[in-house]
């Protein structure tokens, strides 16, 4: 059967989608939203090791992913938003309480940006 399996995508068509996705705009406005959510992580008293300046930029390009897939050519708040757990949440050591509730938390409390 795994003989029978045939590629959905060749390497070429892979490293188009890779820049595409890096070179999708991204406003400063949601750069620095991405910034502050990380920030917020490393002031909240449940979190032990919060998210790094290398885990800002996993979220903007984990963010351009999300548009490009939404068929934008553009980011938003909304996708920073979108892939924040994921994209954080195996970063954190949280105490007592998961790091996708504190996460949550922070999208509730962070101002959220007008695009």
């Amino acid at each position: 059967a795994l003989q029978s399996l045939a590629p959905l995508a060749t390497p070429g068509l892979w490293e188009r989608v890779q820049w595409a996705t890096a070179t999708l705009p991204v406003s400063e406005t949601v750069a620095t939203y991405a910034v502050e959510l990380c920030r917020a992580t490393r002031a909240h008293p449940a979190i032990r090791l919060g998210a790094s300046p290398r885990a800002a930029i996993a979220l903007v390009r984990a963010a351009q992913a999300h548009a490009l897939l939404g068929s934008r050519r553009f980011t938003t708040p909304d996708d920073v938003k979108a892939v924040v757990v994921p994209a954080l949440a195996h970063r954190l050591v949280a105490e007592r309480v998961p790091a996708r509730s504190v996460l949550e938390e922070l999208m509730t409390s962070t101002p959220t940006p007008r695009p």
